[in-house]
């Protein structure tokens, strides 16, 4: 499980109290992360991605402010889903172990109503904010996954078609743009944002449903190759475009 850094203090509590040890199926995070610019933020930030790849997960939440004080920053209420246990610093040992007892000996019902909206609330929120970010970072918004890994796709695609006597020239250039989709996908940025394409599959939100269709599309599209019908990988393509697009911020 990937979790933040602890700060220094916290972190020597947990190992000393052998809670770590003793719960190892249950994680743990502070509001405050080391290196992190926003205070109070930072950490609610990092749980909120945590408990969404993590969701049967129990976690203990650290603050040496009261809770109250850290709602302002929970905008998507992931402190009040049933699996965030909240623990006000300084506390006594005997606590953290007794609570992560608890909480890691019960399985958390991820398909309750409580669950499924603060899941699909969070994913939107990220997925929106993601696709602006990498608007911003590769290009005219909607024109990045485009230029960088469809058009050169689908124009070697269409000039196969149109002149199959040059096909032995187009094959190459065909594979090498499978290679670089590829790798246009593992870009942490898109990578992320596929990532939170995923996670609600089964959604009933329009604009959630479009993102899970736009990442299956993508990553069918990834596993084709230069000797799959030109025509099927155009009508991929436009397809993939198409969803896309409707992803795009306003």
């Amino acid at each position: 499980m990937n979790q933040p850094t602890l700060h220094t203090g916290l972190d020597k509590l947990l190992e000393a109290s052998g809670v770590k040890s003793q719960c190892p199926d249950v994680a743990f995070f502070s509001a405050f992360i080391p290196g992190e610019h926003d205070v109070l933020g930072s950490g609610i930030s990092a749980l909120v991605n945590f408990r969404l790849l993590h969701p049967e997960t129990p976690v203990l939440f650290f603050s040496f402010l009261p809770k109250e004080h850290l709602l302002p920053k929970d905008e998507l209420g992931v402190l009040q889903v049933p699996g965030t246990e909240f623990i006000q610093s300084p506390c006594a040992k005997t606590s953290i172990i007794h609570l992560a007892k608890k909480h890691g000996s019960n399985s958390l019902i991820v398909s309750s109503a409580e669950w499924l909206s603060f899941s699909e609330k969070a994913c939107k929120s990220l997925m929106q904010t993601s696709a602006k970010k990498i608007s911003h970072q590769f290009g005219e918004k909607g024109m990045q996954i485009g230029n960088r890994a469809l058009n050169p796709l689908r124009m070697n695609c269409c000039g196969l078609l149109s002149s199959p006597q040059l096909k032995e020239d187009y094959l190459p250039l065909l594979q090498k743009n499978f290679v670089a989709l590829n790798k246009f996908m593992a870009i942490p940025e898109i990578a992320e944002l596929l990532n939170w394409c995923r996670i609600c599959p089964n959604s009933k939100d329009e604009y959630l449903q479009c993102a899970y269709t736009f990442s299956s599309q993508l990553k069918q599209l990834s596993r084709y190759s230069a000797q799959t019908d030109a025509t099927e990988i155009i009508s991929l393509i436009d397809r993939v475009n198409n969803s896309f697009k409707q992803l795009q911020p306003e």
